[in-house]
């Protein structure tokens, strides 16, 4: 439309031009100018076409949700003037997934946001003003939301330029978000399938397929690293005597109760499971067998703590083995499961361990 309209001016500015003699002058440089725009317009056309058909692809050739984060973070140096950004999107179950790139953004920094009262945009510009920062410090933001059938998250660019992003750059990093929306709606759709297959629906915890991943994954890490691994394996005392005398009902409350119990004493970086039934597992990234007998300790001492439906108190045994040189998952998993049985066979509600390290009291 734009360019219809400008083509229509420049045929009545060369027309005009046959009218007079004396605005011959004036009336070409204007022409000239409208031919100028109407080639930038046509160019600009042209980029945004490639921009978009390529995007796509580059983006979308992948289901990973960190890796699509990641690629169209990189996407954003199409902007001119970036000196950072990042990208933070939010799951179907809340979780928020953010990636960053440049120097300018780090953990700390703050997401651009939307309007206060919710409303669609389609785009933020902030300018930032400090008292007494240095000339490397952030000046310009711009944000754009990622929208799908709901607002999957934001996109943002960072400057440390006053007033970087214009129009322009408002058109590149939209035609990014664009292309990148689908891909990332594809790919938070495959992490929730994921997840569900992987998630024990009673207690929500990690289930066996889980389990087995995660423990192949953290021994990657481990050897990677070079850091410690340990692995705790746990079996609710008594257990069957509670689906006995209360019902499976009680049984299944119980199991739910001690998830909590294991959610609330791991770290952050631990990664509670059900491995099968009434029992459980630890896998402990960075940690000693030493440091394993703390985690078992933290355990013990909620489970004490805690009220459990219909039978009041539990107690559990547990095995904790460690990672070595030549093991694969099933010989962890092999030693902390046998090492869980010798507590079973020596009076229960008890720890034993199977480490390289000098035995350790508990």
């Amino acid at each position: 439309m734009v360019l219809g309209v400008l083509a229509t001016l420049i045929g009545a500015v060369r027309r005009r031009r046959r009218c007079g003699a004396h605005l011959h002058d004036e009336l070409g440089m204007l022409g000239e100018r409208l031919d100028t725009l109407v080639e930038r317009i046509e160019q600009s056309t042209r980029r945004s076409a490639d921009l978009d058909a390529g995007l796509g692809d580059a983006i979308g050739s992948t289901i990973d949700v960190g890796e699509v984060l990641r690629r169209t973070l990189a996407a954003t140096g199409a902007v001119r003037a970036v000196d950072g950004s990042e990208i933070e999107v939010v799951a179907e179950d809340g979780e928020r997934l953010r990636e960053s790139r440049g120097a300018a953004v780090n953990d700390r920094g703050r997401p651009v946001g939307g309007p206060p009262d919710g409303r669609a945009f389609r785009s933020a510009t902030i300018a930032f003003d400090y008292e007494g920062t240095g000339p490397d410090a952030i000046r310009s933001a711009l944000s754009v939301p990622l929208q799908a059938d709901r607002e999957l998250g934001l996109l943002t660019v960072y400057s440390s330029i006053e007033a970087a992003f214009g129009a322009d750059a408002v058109e590149t990093l939209t035609a990014v978000a664009r292309r990148a929306t689908p891909a990332v709606a594809n790919a938070l759709r495959h992490r929730a399938v994921e997840r569900l297959a992987v998630t024990d629906e009673l207690t929500g915890l990690l289930n066996r397929r889980g389990y087995d991943r995660a423990l192949e994954r953290e021994i990657l890490v481990a050897r990677r690293t070079g850091r410690p691994l340990a692995l705790m394996i746990i079996d609710l005392d008594l257990f069957s005597r509670v689906n006995n005398d209360y019902g499976l009902p009680a049984g299944d409350a119980v199991l739910m109760t001690f998830a909590e119990c294991l959610r609330t004493a791991v770290r952050a970086a631990d990664i509670a499971c059900r491995r099968g039934g009434e029992e459980f597992a630890i896998v402990l990234p960075e940690t000693s067998c030493q440091q394993g007998v703390l985690a078992y300790n933290r355990l013990r001492a909620v489970v004490a703590g805690t009220e459990f439906p219909y039978v009041g108190t539990i107690t559990f045994s547990a095995g904790l083995s460690d990672l070595r040189d030549a093991d694969t998952a099933a010989d962890v998993d092999r030693r902390s499961a046998e090492a869980e049985q010798r507590a079973k066979q020596q009076g229960r509600d008890q720890l034993q361990i199977d480490c390289l390290e000098a035995r350790l009291g508990q």
